[in-house]
C-alpha cells in the first residue's frame, strides 16, 4: 500500500474509534479494519480498470464511424462538419477520462486513441477549426506518452507530421511546433530501436527547422537543419546520383543557406548553396 492509503486507513480507524466511543487502545484494530476496507476498494477499482479498455475501444469505434461518415459527406460541408464536431465531442470525453499515469492494461488503447485523435485533428484543421485541433493534438501527445505502442509508431509519426504541416500552411507556426517536435521524437525512437525510419526522421527534422526559423528561433533552427543535412548526407551516400534522397539533401541545403543568409553568415550560406548546386548537376 502507498503512504496515502496508510494515512487514509489510520484516519478511518481513528474515526471508527471516536464514533463508537472505544478506548484509543482499539486504534490498531480500527486501522486494520481501514486497511481491509481500502484493500477491497482497490480490488474493485482494479476490476473496473480491467474492463476499461473494452469501453475505450467502443468509443474508438464510434469515433471512427463518425469520421467515415464525415468523409462520405465531403460534398455537403455542413453535414461533414457536424459529424466531425460529434467526433470532437468524443475527443473531449477521452480527455476527461485520460488516466493520470501510465497504466499497463491501457497502453495499447492509449496509443490507438492517440492515433484516432490525430486523425480528428487533421480534419479539424481542414475545416479551419484551429483551437479545437490544438486541444485534440495536445491530448494525442499526452496519450502517446501514456501508451507507447511500437506497432503504431510509424502511423503516429506520419499523423503528427500531417498535423504540423496543416498548422504551418494555415499560418499558425507556433501551433505546428508541438506536433512537429513529437514527429521527430517518434521517428528518433524508431531509429534508436533499429527500425529503418532515417528518411522520415530527416524529413521531420527539416520541417521542424523551417518552423523554428519562421518563429525566429535561430539556434534551434540551425541545429535541426544541420542534423537533417547530416542525416541526408549519410543516406544519399548509398544511392545513385539521380536518387530522391540527393534531391531532398539539395532542397534542405538551399533552405539552410537562406537561414544562414538571414543570420549574416554569408560564407557558410555560399558553401551550402555550392553543395546544393553540385548535387543538382550530378
Amino acid at each position: 500500500m502507498r503512504l496515502w492509503e496508510w494515512l487514509a486507513a489510520t484516519a478511518l480507524g481513528a474515526l471508527v474509534v471516536w464514533w463508537f466511543g472505544w478506548s484509543w487502545w482499539a486504534l490498531p484494530g480500527g486501522v486494520l479494519a481501514g486497511v481491509a476496507a481500502l484493500t477491497v476498494l482497490n480490488l474493485g477499482f482494479g476490476a473496473l480498470q480491467g474492463l476499461r479498455p473494452y469501453r475505450e475501444i467502443r468509443r474508438f469505434r464510434r469515433m471512427d464511424a463518425l469520421l467515415e461518415r464525415s468523409d462520405a459527406h465531403a460534398g455537403a460541408r455542413g453535414e461533414a462538419e457536424r459529424l466531425l464536431l460529434q467526433a470532437y465531442g468524443l475527443c473531449r470525453r477521452v480527455a476527461r477520462s485520460r488516466p493520470r499515469r501510465r497504466v499497463p492494461t491501457l497502453v495499447h488503447t492509449c496509443a490507438m486513441q492517440a492515433e484516432m485523435l490525430l486523425r480528428v485533428a487533421v480534419r479539424l484543421i481542414a475545416f479551419h477549426r484551429y483551437d479545437e485541433a490544438v486541444f485534440v493534438t495536445r491530448e494525442a501527445v499526452a496519450l502517446r506518452h501514456l501508451g507507447e505502442d511500437g506497432a503504431r509508431a510509424e502511423d503516429l509519426g506520419r499523423l503528427f507530421t500531417a498535423v504540423g504541416a496543416g498548422f504551418y500552411r494555415a499560418g499558425r507556426a507556433a501551433d505546428a511546433l508541438a506536433p512537429e517536435r513529437e514527429a521527430v521524437s517518434v521517428y528518433g525512437e524508431m531509429v534508436t530501436s533499429g527500425h529503418l525510419a532515417e528518411p522520415a526522421l530527416a524529413d521531420s527534422l527539416h520541417s521542424l527547422a523551417i518552423t523554428l526559423s519562421s518563429l525566429d528561433d535561430r539556434a534551434g533552427a540551425h541545429a535541426a537543419y544541420q542534423e537533417a543535412v547530416d542525416l541526408y548526407r549519410a543516406l544519399a551516400a548509398h544511392e545513385p546520383p539521380e536518387g530522391e534522397l540527393r534531391r531532398d539533401l539539395a532542397r534542405t541545403l538551399r533552405n539552410l543557406a537562406c537561414h544562414l543568409e538571414r543570420q549574416g553568415r554569408a560564407g557558410e550560406a555560399a558553401d551550402a548553396l555550392a553543395e546544393a548546386d553540385l548535387l543538382d548537376r550530378a
